[in-house]
């Protein structure tokens, strides 16, 4: 039985950061990636959203019901842990891959060890 699944991109990226596991995991199983608002070929108007219930949605088009694995990056995993807590039934599993965690603290980095960007 196919396992249906979602990759979410990270916030630099879109869909196309998933193209060579698309080709992998979509050979056996129904495997979805799609921009999130504002990213990769589509817009986002000046709205208030839910990128959650966006996922929702998309799973219910492309899943009917089914649970999904949500394979996850950054940003995308932020969105699938949210996703997991509001809709367990609707979730099989998570792969998380350097998850940003909805209420988490801010990162505070020592002088010697701070990021370039945050300079």
């Amino acid at each position: 039985m196919a396992i249906p699944s979602s990759s979410l991109h990270a916030a630099i990226c879109d869909r196309r950061m998933w193209h060579a596991q698309m080709e992998g995991v979509g050979a056996r199983n129904q495997a979805i990636a799609y921009d999130r608002r504002g990213f990769g070929e589509t817009r986002a108007d000046e709205e208030a959203f839910s990128d959650v219930a966006d996922l929702m949605a998309v799973m219910g088009a492309v899943t009917g019901g089914t649970p999904a694995v949500l394979v996850a990056c950054s940003a995308g995993g932020r969105i699938a842990l949210d996703a997991a807590l509001l809709h367990p039934s609707l979730i099989r599993g998570l792969v998380l891959i350097s998850p940003s965690v909805s209420g988490a603290p801010e990162a505070e980095y020592p002088p010697q060890s701070r990021p370039s960007w945050l300079s």
